[in-house]
């Protein structure tokens, strides 16, 4: 069971015994804790595969993956986020001072031409990553880690 609906199960447990009214958002609203005194609010997770829109659209800052799909584990989200501050600062369209590593994740082109295609992203392989969306690059990230076997692709996750 994900940490986000054993949460949701929680909250709605504890409703159901206090007699408080439950109010479940759509996906696409942004989680609240508490609406007013008394009542709580809960947002739903998106299912597998979905892009997480209640996350910006912005090409900077350190947030919650965008992709939650596959690859994604929940377990390694805290990694994730210490790799791209590490690497890029949550800049997704920087690139090293050479230009030999881009985007958040500082992949080579190779690598993200190979992760294009294993994404099934034809149209994305011939194009830099750091020109690719947050979607994009967070699914990228996400399927290059594969629940950690792809860990030595980030020295840098041995601090995180």
């Amino acid at each position: 069971m994900s940490i986000r609906l054993a949460r949701l199960t929680g909250i709605v447990a504890a409703a159901a015994t206090t007699g408080t009214l439950l109010l479940a958002a759509p996906a696409t609203a942004a989680p609240t804790s508490t609406a007013a005194a008394g009542s709580t609010v809960a947002a739903v997770a998106p299912k597998a595969g979905e892009r997480d829109t209640r996350v910006s659209r912005s090409l900077s800052g350190v947030r919650s993956s965008a992709y939650v799909g596959k690859y994604f584990s929940a377990r390694h989200e805290r990694t994730r986020k210490c790799i791209v501050r590490k690497e890029s600062g949550g800049n997704y369209r920087i690139a090293s001072p050479g230009g030999r590593y881009k985007g958040a994740y500082q992949f080579n082109a190779g690598l993200a031409r190979a992760t294009a295609y294993k994404m099934g992203r034809k149209d994305l392989a011939r194009k830099p990553i750091n020109q690719w969306s947050r979607f994009d690059q967070d699914k990228a990230f996400w399927t290059v880690w594969n629940h950690g076997r792809g860990r030595g692709h980030w020295p840098t996750a041995r601090g995180c």
